[in-house]
């Protein structure tokens, strides 16, 4: 069998130019921090804009909240507040990405509920691992050092990560999880998420006395998300050379 239908289909031609839309630029935030932006629509011809707001952050628990909700056509210029109470579930490789979606309510002469124009802006959010705490060293015989550190804040994450190197070395920890490549700092031991102390014996061969050794602590999350946290503070201590 079959059926048909008829589609009527009404063009009309008038000018009415897109709404504009400014958004946050990308961000990162650390989790259990708030995420909070405001997104402004204009429109060229003047008309009053309605901004929509879609994509993961609305998806998960906490989800992110706008306001106003729903969305109302506004203005010019059209305003939407955007919040987000991030928790550490939601700690990831990939950033979320949030969409907005303008649209303009045009006034045509003669043209009754003339259709309007849309334009969509993407807003992406990154959210690390807070970085772990409490990181102490200080020396002990036989040429070790003795680490301990605080119970991580985020128990979903799985490993501990200790890394050390010669010397101090600053690290901007703003939107930079883990340890920079350029750093010298060396993995030396991967722990699990519950232990609170290392002790460094380099193997078993002794640390080198005279040197000052450097380190750092780096959570990381389970796949399939994956993620890292910010890396600690450096903590340092130094091996006495003794004749």
């Amino acid at each position: 069998g079959f059926v048909t239908r008829d589609m009527q289909i009404i063009i009309w031609n008038y000018d009415n130019d897109p709404p504009e839309l400014e958004i946050p630029e990308d961000t990162c935030v650390v989790a259990g921090e708030t995420v909070t932006g405001v997104i402004r629509g204009t429109d060229p011809d003047g008309d009053p804009v309605k901004i929509e707001a879609f994509g993961g952050p609305f998806e998960i628990t906490p989800s992110a909240t706008v306001d106003p909700f729903p969305a109302e056509f506004q203005g010019p210029p059209s305003i939407l507040n955007f919040e987000w109470n991030t928790a550490c579930g939601q700690v990831r490789n990939a950033p979320y990405e949030v969409q907005f979606k303008a649209e303009d309510d045009p006034t045509i002469p003669n043209i009754p509920n003339p259709p309007g124009q849309v334009n969509f802006e993407t807003w992406r959010i990154t959210v690390v691992g807070p970085p772990p705490t409490g990181l102490s060293a200080e020396t002990q015989t036989g040429r070790r050092i003795q680490l301990e550190w605080d119970d991580y804040a985020c128990t979903n994450a799985d490993s501990m990560q200790v890394w050390r190197r010669v010397g101090e070395f600053e690290i901007d920890p703003t939107c930079n999880p883990g340890i920079p490549e350029n750093s010298g700092y060396e993995l030396i031991e991967t722990l699990g998420i519950d232990d609170t102390d290392f002790l460094d014996n380099n193997d078993g061969i002794g640390l080198s006395p005279g040197s000052k050794y450097c380190y750092r602590l780096v959570a990381t999350f389970p796949d399939p998300a994956g993620g890292l946290s910010i890396a600690s503070e450096e903590a340092c201590d130094s091996l006495l050379i003794d004749v």
